[in-house]
């Protein structure tokens, strides 16, 4: 759950939800409001992986969000 321990993974495709995404940069703000209130996560990084490359997916022990989407947009 977002706010709690642990890597939140989104996916959706460039072209319709996620198609903001051209435009981000480290530092960016980004708000998640799921049914339990807003929870607001800073953008650390911003990679292209290939699609085998699953380490992205890993559980981690801290508050993390992983948004995946196609590339290049």
């Amino acid at each position: 759950m977002p706010d709690q321990a642990g890597n939140v993974v989104l996916a959706a495709h460039r072209d319709t939800f996620f198609r903001p995404l051209r435009k981000i940069h480290k530092g960016d703000a980004i708000e998640l409001t799921p049914w339990n209130g807003s929870h607001t996560y800073r953008v650390e990084s911003v990679h292209v992986v290939g699609p085998n490359d699953i380490g992205v997916l890993e559980p981690t022990s801290e508050c993390k969000l992983t948004l995946l989407t196609c590339y290049p947009f």
